[in-house]
């Protein structure tokens, strides 16, 4: 909520070379991004239940 638009372009561009590359150079199959801080509760499925589920791959 606090960058600029150019500010949240940059990011967003980052996010995805970064993405991209992670799914390249280590095979990952999915990356999840978040912030951390100040949230709003969701009612569905989180990212961070992925620490609970005991079979989920890790890398």
């Amino acid at each position: 909520m606090d960058m600029t638009a150019d500010e949240a372009k940059a990011f967003g561009l980052m996010m995805t070379r970064v993405s991209k590359a992670l799914m390249e150079v280590e095979g990952a199959e999915h990356v999840y991004s978040m912030v951390s801080g100040n949230s709003v509760s969701h009612q569905y499925w989180s990212p961070m239940e992925l620490n609970e589920w005991a079979e989920a791959p890790k890398v």
